[in-house]
């Protein structure tokens, strides 16, 4: 499932595809990707123009344009991704949208399972993108202020992480690593945290990013619903999600297991994390 690693190579990718260049062509055929809005309204937002920036706001692709005016959104879902097709090339699965571009290129967003979109960014797309929290790789997420995040609530602490009003991107997966990586129990009371824990876990997230990061940046990134092929890219990635039964990777005697938090698994060895 896509997170801030994805989205991140998400944005690298449309940055390198569409960076200066001017949308020829626009197509959303599919109601659900389009979140209700007409085609013609992205059409219009649209075609002509020129993209001026990528940005990436938690989980959130942003296509800004020259000049100003109104900018496209795109949230990945569970399953959406964007790619790059030359003349010629056959087309990845389920694309949802078309960008063409010179050349008789095209980038694609493929989603199989239709919870992604892309659209215009409207007022109300604005406030959601206001309501964010910090950037776990940006200056204002210091041990501090998630020292400051963990005292006020009570919740599990991978609860807590997954919380998009209160960091931003971090998922599942991600959650599960960074708790691993800091040695912090996924169900321990995020109240209880002292300083040091906090300081311990900002730490763990930012380098479970960039680690992740890292080894998603491919032209056209896997996931582990991608069959075969998915499932040896993104296996690589992870210490603890998905691995239950296994030797937890660092004290060796530990076995991961698995819990519910939220409706979600949860990873983690009980050995190591406390």
């Amino acid at each position: 499932m896509p997170e801030l690693p994805e989205a991140e190579a998400n944005r690298e990718n449309l940055t390198t595809w569409l960076g200066g260049e001017r949308l020829l062509d626009v197509t959303v055929p599919d109601p659900l990707t389009r979140r209700g809005q007409t085609e013609s309204a992205i059409r219009g937002a649209a075609e002509g123009r020129v993209v001026a920036a990528v940005q990436r706001r938690g989980k959130f692709l942003r296509i800004e344009f020259e000049r100003g005016g109104a900018s496209l959104l795109s949230h990945l879902g569970m399953s959406g991704k964007w790619a790059l097709r030359r003349p010629g090339d056959a087309d990845p699965p389920a694309v949802r949208a078309a960008l063409g571009i010179a050349g008789g290129r095209r980038v694609l967003f493929s989603d199989k399972r239709r919870f992604g979109h892309f659209s215009v960014c409207l007022p109300a797309d604005e406030e959601r993108l206001a309501r964010l929290g910090p950037e776990p790789l940006g200056p204002a997420f210091t041990g501090k202020r998630l020292a400051a995040l963990l005292r006020a609530s009570r919740r599990p602490v991978k609860s807590l992480l997954m919380d998009q009003d209160r960091i931003a991107g971090i998922g599942n997966i991600q959650a599960a690593e960074a708790l691993w990586r800091a040695g912090i129990h996924p169900a321990r009371n995020s109240a209880e945290l002292g300083d040091r824990e906090a300081a311990k876990l900002q730490r763990a997230i930012r380098w479970t990013l960039r680690r992740s990061i890292r080894s998603t940046r491919t032209p056209e990134i896997l996931y582990l619903s991608d069959g075969e092929a998915g499932r040896q890219s993104t296996s690589a990635r992870f210490f603890v999600y998905g691995r239950e039964g296994d030797a937890c990777p660092r004290c060796r005697r530990g076995v991961i297991a698995r819990i519910p938090i939220a409706g979600r698994s949860s990873f983690y060895c009980p050995r190591c994390q406390v």
